[in-house]
């Protein structure tokens, strides 16, 4: 009887813990940006790279686009390449890119084709918008540039993953 009241105690001690230690390996462990959203368990992040995100708004205003704007503005990331490509809403773009946690987001130099078209305001806009992108962040399913000071510059839209 002695044995049997010496090994429940031994097996409550060990299970108590066992447990503890999960509790605190879970408590130790970094947390993720996910963590730091508090709708995490609601919410997706979506990843920058390999994803093409549709253009949604420029400086708070909704784009606008006249019929001759094919297809919607947008804009794809590859991290591998370092390279950034896109639609302009008349012309098709490519430059390179880099991220840096401390630095931010910067774009290099973007080369587009020449298209002309009617309507070249959207166009435009969005071009200046890159070379003003100083960060980003993501919330959800949208992608948002950033100044230098923090201003929302573009909002995007993850379209495809």
């Amino acid at each position: 009887m002695k044995n049997s009241t010496y090994l429940s105690t031994i097996s409550t001690v060990l299970i108590m813990l066992v447990l503890t230690a999960c509790g605190t390996e879970e408590a130790e462990q970094p947390r993720n940006d996910t963590d730091l959203n508090t709708d995490a368990a609601a919410e997706v992040i979506t990843p920058i790279d390999n994803t093409e995100w549709e253009l949604l708004s420029l400086r708070g205003e909704a784009i606008e686009l006249s019929s001759q704007d094919r297809p919607t503005p947008s804009i794809s990331f590859s991290a591998q390449e370092g390279r950034v490509l896109g639609h302009a809403g008349c012309n098709q773009f490519t430059g390179s890119y880099r991220y840096e946690d401390i630095e931010g987001l910067s774009f290099g130099q973007i080369a587009r084709t020449k298209m002309m078209c009617p309507d070249m305001e959207v166009e435009n806009k969005y071009m200046a918008v890159l070379e003003e992108t100083a960060d980003f962040t993501i919330t959800g399913d949208n992608l948002i540039l950033l100044s230098e000071t923090g201003e929302e510059l573009a909002v995007f839209q993850a379209v495809h993953i």
